[in-house]
């Protein structure tokens, strides 16, 4: 997954370097926590000015609600 080039504490994304240099990143879940050796990381898509421009407002079907003021708003986990 493309991140920020920064680190982020405020990310929810893992990232390290594996033993040929290559950045491996990956999800963090209570199932695998970040590891010492690790970085925090927002996810690319949504730092990037260009991306959010081209986010459109969807229009959602009858009966389907939208989650996104929910999440931003729901405090996270420690």
């Amino acid at each position: 997954m493309p991140v920020s080039r920064l680190p982020d504490p405020a990310g929810n994304t893992a990232v390290r370097r594996d033993g040929t240099t290559a950045w491996i990143s990956r999800r963090i879940t209570d199932a695998q926590p970040l590891m010492g050796y690790e970085r925090l990381h927002m996810p690319h898509q949504a730092t990037c000015p260009a991306a959010r421009q081209k986010q459109l407002p969807l229009e959602l079907p009858a009966g389907v609600a939208r989650l996104d003021e929910r999440r931003r708003n729901r405090p996270r986990r420690p």
